[in-house]
């Protein structure tokens, strides 16, 4: 693949979706709230994004010291995909044992929260303060979510708690996983919009065996509204790896290769819950992105891989308000703020 490409497994569906294919599913465990002036003060805002700003400052120095410990961790190459591959490192082997090095990156933040901790001054350290939530997962290295200062592939893009109305309602308090991200531009899926219906119930069209697969095999699973562009083609990502015509969005999320996928699932290799199918998907124009970000309409955060690829039906609490509560902090007090408003309303 080259770096100027986009490649993302799309599977096309050779006749557009049906209408309802673009109504969005009330399944997600996210009410959707709507600030208004009356619920959150002119100044409650102003501090939040002050405390933001504030966060902010701390992740250069943290981010280069990752990236210049992932550099010694894999002595300066690309590491194998081959989970029986070593290294040559001197490192400890818990850490030569993670081949993400993203994973390595968040360790990195979860010791610097956990020193705030114990010395009992995170309000005098730059930083985000951690949350109770985010104390709890973050020491639990299977489910973490990190603020990043760079767009990267698979990170995700959390919706500012204001910003999206009208037509972009959609984009309001969404999670969307990057899964490619070049100067060819980017492409995202929305995590948390489920679609009412199964994807048997889509209305997309396959012919012939294709078809018979995905309905012996898929039948039941949930299909997700993955964005405003490319409504007639079907995505989907796994934690799967070795699958003919998947793609590596990070360790432990692929995109795509669902025809090596059936033939997985008719051999009980694949655990239904950890594929997701997306209609459509996001999509922006190179620098677009970067844009949106400067303006405030989006967070950056790096999450483990599960985040991504765990369903988003029923939940008891948001996936929005999830993970801004492991992201600590200003982010983890809109999360609250919004728990405190439901909590009125009732």
């Amino acid at each position: 693949m080259t770096s100027g490409e986009l490649h993302l497994g799309f599977v096309s569906t050779g006749a557009a979706a049906s209408a309802r294919s673009r109504r969005i599913g009330s399944t997600c465990g996210c009410r959707r709230v709507v600030v208004s002036a009356p619920r959150r003060s002119t100044n409650g805002v102003a501090r939040l994004r002050a405390a933001m700003e504030d966060d902010a400052e701390a992740l250069s120095d943290r981010e280069h010291h990752a990236s210049s410990n992932n550099e010694k961790m894999d002595g300066g190459g690309s590491s194998s995909l081959d989970p029986s591959s070593t290294s040559n490192s001197n490192a400890d082997d818990d850490v030569l044992s993670n081949r993400d090095w993203r994973a390595f990156r968040a360790r990195l933040v979860a010791a610097e929260a956990s020193s705030k901790l114990s010395a009992g001054a995170a309000s005098a350290i730059s930083g985000p303060e951690p949350s109770v939530y985010a104390q709890t997962h973050m020491k639990d290295t299977s489910r973490w979510a990190h603020i990043v200062s760079n767009v990267e592939r698979g990170c995700l893009l959390v919706a500012a708690p204001v910003g999206f109305q009208g037509s972009q309602a959609y984009f309001e308090q969404s999670v969307i996983v990057i899964i490619e991200h070049n100067e060819a531009g980017t492409v995202g899926f929305i995590l948390n919009r489920p679609l009412t219906y199964s994807l048997s119930g889509s209305g997309f069209q396959f012919c012939g065996e294709l078809a018979h697969s995905l309905k012996s095999n898929f039948e039941n699973s949930a299909l997700y509204f993955g964005g405003d562009c490319g409504g007639t083609t079907l995505s989907l990502i796994h934690p799967y790896r070795n699958l003919q015509g998947a793609v590596e969005v990070v360790d432990g999320v692929w995109a795509g290769g669902l025809h090596s996928l059936i033939a997985a699932r008719e051999r009980g290799e694949v655990d239904l819950s950890k594929v997701r199918f997306f209609s459509g998907y996001c999509g922006w124009a190179p620098g677009q992105l970067e844009r949106e970000i400067e303006n405030g309409v989006w967070f950056l955060a790096a999450s483990s891989a599960n985040v991504v690829t765990a369903q988003c039906l029923n939940l008891k609490r948001p996936l929005w308000r999830q993970v801004l509560d492991m992201l600590g902090g200003s982010y983890a007090q809109i999360a609250r703020q919004f728990d405190l408003m439901d909590a009125a309303d009732q």
